[in-house]
């Protein structure tokens, strides 16, 4: 029988191996992405993202140089440039301790491009995020028609379109637009996590209880398990109401690991103020 060994406590939930899997990269609470190496546990690198907001490792790129995160809450992708970054370290004599990184791959020669009608879907949801950010949303869910009006399978807008209708019915042509147009992020995209849990999102928001939490477990399953607290909330509502109280039990305890990831600082806060004075 073999043996489970802890190597390592993670700062956080979101993570993405090597493409060697011999490290591993944690986005923490506070907006830093730890390396760890997965043998020892040993930390040897830690770095910043942009403006300390909280981010999600999701991959290397096939030699280990290129990583990209998201910023969830921003609804942002980087390319966080390994490569570039120990460059610079090692000019200052402060490169990692960690093995060289494979030579950059040549560029491959100039291919032709050709314009799809996909650009101008991608824009108008690059607006409506940032609509949605500012507060208007009734623009956000304008853009969000228009995007999935020239491309129809675009799976992110349909999903965010959805997520909107819920949270603001009354910006909905008909009870049934949440749904439908999830409905249709699927079928665009049938493994997109994000439209999975919208579509889920609007069932639940019907009462259709059930449906909901197999398609929030699916969203989450598509997305390795990892997904924000709030989502781990409705599927253990959706699951409790729909009567499978064993499943809703299995969802508490990552809904409430994630709110405290979540909330660190603010639970930090609170902590301090409580904290009894010396004597």
């Amino acid at each position: 029988m073999g043996t489970w060994e802890k190597v390592a406590e993670l700062p956080g939930g979101y993570f993405a191996f090597t493409p060697d899997g011999t490290a591993i990269a944690v986005g923490d609470s506070r907006g830093g992405i730890h390396f760890i190496e997965c043998e020892s546990g040993r930390e040897y690198a830690r770095i910043e993202s942009p403006g300390g907001e909280v981010v999600q490792p999701n991959g290397f790129t096939p030699d280990g140089g290129i990583l990209i995160v998201t910023a969830p809450r921003k609804g942002v992708v980087y390319r966080c440039d390994i490569r570039s970054i120990r460059r610079q370290l090692k000019g200052w004599q402060l490169d990692w301790d960690w093995p060289e990184l494979p030579p950059e791959p040549p560029a491959s020669p100039a291919e032709r491009v050709e314009v799809v009608p996909d650009a101008g879907a991608n824009e108008s949801f690059r607006q409506a995020m940032a609509q949605g950010k500012a507060g208007r949303f009734a623009r956000a869910v304008g853009l969000l028609r228009e995007a999935v009006k020239v491309n129809p399978d675009h799976a992110l807008a349909g999903a965010a379109l959805s997520i909107e209708l819920t949270e603001h019915p009354k910006l909905a042509t008909s009870p049934d637009e949440a749904v439908t147009v999830a409905r249709r992020a699927i079928e665009g995209r049938p493994t997109s996590a994000f439209a999975r849990i919208a579509l889920g999102v609007a069932l639940f928001e019907r009462g259709e209880n059930r449906e909901a939490a197999r398609e929030l477990a699916t969203g989450i399953r598509y997305n390795s398990g990892r997904t924000r607290a709030v989502v781990w909330y409705t599927l253990c509502r959706a699951r409790l109401l729909g009567g499978d109280v064993g499943g809703a039990y299995l969802a508490v305890r990552p809904w409430w690991r994630g709110w405290i990831e979540e909330n660190q600082e603010a639970i930090g806060i609170v902590l301090a103020m409580i904290k009894p004075p010396r004597e």
